[in-house]
């Protein structure tokens, strides 16, 4: 009698969280959105339910939604890889059936972005000049980073820091006419690495005198 009443029962309904998409009412899409309607919809009302279902997805799971998008960016990268060629004669024949439109999209990005443009021009311009600058006359170079750097600092952190400031101009890292205003945050960088003038041995000798600091302890 009690196997009878367990088949008889009604199946309780699967949450909505783990419906899969074959339980999805017939003639609906995953936007819910009836199929007949949605082959009716322009592009704009399309993206405009598929950016609503990506903002549903991201408030239910910002991670899996984050590593789902990833994937598919990537899949659609290689994808144009392997098409390169189709992709581009797509291109050039939405170009030049709306010449117009593509002209004044270049423009507008062009203002709205022309202060990023121009520093990015900028920097790569000093990093050439400064590559340029190093190989043709390392000896100028090398004067210029050795004045910027103190002479009260020990010789040997002077020729790591003066190592690592000609690399970083060899490089195109540094400018030659930021030489001066980067030599103390290379310093601080080395310091920050070995531990200079930080750590302190117990048996060095302290300065002007024939003691030592570990002699100044009361206590074993």
């Amino acid at each position: 009698m009690n196997q009878t009443r367990f088949f008889c029962e009604t199946p309780k309904p699967i949450p909505e969280s783990i419906r899969p998409h074959s339980l999805t009412p017939v003639g609906t899409n995953k936007y819910g959105v009836p199929i007949d309607q949605w082959a009716t919809f322009t592009r704009k009302q399309k993206q405009g339910y598929y950016r609503r279902f990506r903002r549903q997805q991201i408030r239910k799971d910002p991670a899996r939604y984050k590593a789902y998008r990833a994937d598919f960016n990537a899949r659609r990268q290689q994808c144009r890889k392997n098409h390169l060629d189709a992709y581009l004669m797509k291109e050039r024949k939405r170009y030049n059936e709306n010449k117009e439109y593509f002209r004044e999209s270049s423009r507008n990005s062009y203002w709205r972005h022309r202060e990023k443009k121009l520093e990015r021009y900028r920097r790569t311009q000093a990093a050439a000049r400064a590559k340029r600058m190093i190989t043709l006359s390392p000896e100028l170079v090398y004067r210029m980073i050795d004045k910027a750097i103190p002479k009260a600092i020990p010789h040997f952190v002077r020729d790591d820091v003066i190592s690592s400031m000609c690399l970083a101009v060899l490089e195109g890292q540094l400018f030659v006419e930021n030489i001066e205003k980067e030599a103390t945050n290379f310093l601080k960088d080395h310091n920050r690495m070995f531990d200079t003038f930080k750590t302190l041995s117990l048996d060095a000798p302290i300065a002007g005198t024939d003691l030592r600091r570990i002699d100044l302890l009361i206590a074993e």
